[in-house]
């Protein structure tokens, strides 16, 4: 069995859909590093927040649960063509006829050109670097893009994620990711190891 077997029913179920969407979070590290480093307790994709009910169409048999911010893990349902803005970003869709009974759901910002920062529309992304394919055809977000999620409230697994595939960023993409955890986390550990003297 692959070590990738959850990512590839992931790519199973979404394929037909027509609009971008990768795996984010854990997953998506170990994808970029191409070895699986970690357990991972769940598995989440994302899209952009205006393909939204595209998905919700997509996913016809699904239920979904909205997570409600500030509110310690409250979900409400996400009824069926319900438009959702922020600081709504993240959903769970269950299905339990499905080989996979649960996926994360994570809304990205973005307009023609770039990607947006959800916490911090001033820092932005080349939306056409933004999604990754494995050889296997998995698409995955940038691991920069990733990390910088991973910033805020850093727990053990970002720190491992961060350690396993942070020398395999390009100067270019430390130095993005160095300048926009430091926007809004000016002290954050990992500014300090963002440093390096690499060319590549």
């Amino acid at each position: 069995m692959s070590a990738f077997n959850l990512p590839l029913k992931i790519k199973e179920i979404m394929s037909g859909f027509s609009k971008p969407w990768c795996i984010a979070g854990g997953w998506a590290i170990d994808l970029a590093i191409g070895s699986k480093t970690r357990e991972h307790k769940d598995i989440e994709i994302a899209v952009f927040r205006r393909d939204q009910l595209s998905l919700q169409n997509f996913l016809h048999g699904w239920e979904f649960r909205k997570c409600i911010p500030g509110s310690e893990g409250l979900m409400q349902d996400w009824l069926d063509a319900e438009y959702l803005e922020l600081p709504v970003h993240e959903i769970h869709a269950f299905n339990l006829n499905s080989e996979l009974k649960e996926i994360e759901i994570l809304f990205n910002e973005c307009d023609e050109l770039a990607w947006f920062y959800r916490r911090n529309h001033h820092v932005t992304f080349e939306i056409c670097k933004l999604i990754i394919k494995t050889d296997d055809g998995i698409p995955y977000l940038h691991p920069a893009v990733n990390l910088l999620y991973k910033s805020k409230n850093t727990n053990e697994n970002d720190e491992r994620d961060f350690e396993h595939v942070v020398n395999n960023l390009t100067i270019g993409d430390r130095n993005w990711l160095r300048e926009s955890i430091s926007k809004d986390l000016p002290n954050h550990k990992w500014l300090n190891k963002l440093q390096s003297d690499r060319t590549v």
